[in-house]
């Protein structure tokens, strides 16, 4: 498989809730994909910039629409769970609300 993003699922700690599916940049606007399910290669951050630390919470999911927005970046989904996630974690409990702001204005 010859990909720069590949993404899967995760499994909710407490609920055992699978979350995660195959996004597209109109879905990803609109949802994260779980930091513990992604597998990216060094080049991208080479082409797109590194995590904005400007965003507490969020770093991660302004780049993964940056990787989404780019039709350079091979993105492949893979239907498997690939992590337990925490689903009471730090963003959860501190959101960004400038880049919420953004995303509901932007995408």
């Amino acid at each position: 498989m010859e990909a720069d993003f590949i993404y899967g699922k995760v499994v909710f700690k407490k609920s055992k809730y699978v979350f995660g599916q195959e996004l597209d940049m109109n879905s990803i606007a609109k949802q994260n994909i779980c930091h513990q399910a992604i597998f990216v290669k060094r080049k991208l951050f080479d082409l797109l910039g590194k995590f904005n630390t400007c965003y507490t919470a969020y770093a991660d999911y302004d780049f993964n629409l940056r990787c989404f927005g780019n039709k350079q970046v091979q993105k492949v989904f893979i239907d498997y769970t690939v992590a337990l996630y925490y689903e009471e974690g730090f963003s959860k409990q501190h959101g960004d609300l400038v880049l919420h702001v953004i995303n509901i204005n932007y995408y």
